[in-house]
């Protein structure tokens, strides 16, 4: 189970019980909250966790179609594009915790 957030809108894609998306500024587990399935050709899906339904996106020829007749989007997975945030100038690097202290 996943929780998506949109970089550059700092939205979460949440999706109502008829199936249809909005973007919340504020994490609701229940309507926010999508399980990945993977599929046989590397393409992912995904399915509200609430609600069973597939994420969905409107057709640009058919927007004003309702939410049920739109298919599910499928997500190609593309590992290693994330880059880490750089060390800010004068301001050190936080240290690494560390995992063979007895301190729990």
């Amino acid at each position: 189970v996943i929780q998506i957030l949109g970089v550059k809108a700092a939205r979460f894609p949440c999706q109502q019980p008829d199936g249809s998306l909005y973007g919340s500024p504020h994490f609701d587990p229940e309507a926010c909250s999508f399980r990945e399935l993977l599929l046989e050709d590397g393409y992912n899906v995904y399915q509200s966790e609430a609600h069973g339904l597939p994420l969905r996106l409107p057709q640009r020829d058919a927007p004003s179609q309702p939410p049920a007749s739109w298919g599910p989007v499928r997500f190609l997975p593309v590992p290693g594009l994330f880059q880490p945030p750089h060390d800010l100038p004068g301001r050190p690097a936080p240290e690494p915790p560390d995992v063979g202290s007895s301190d729990p």
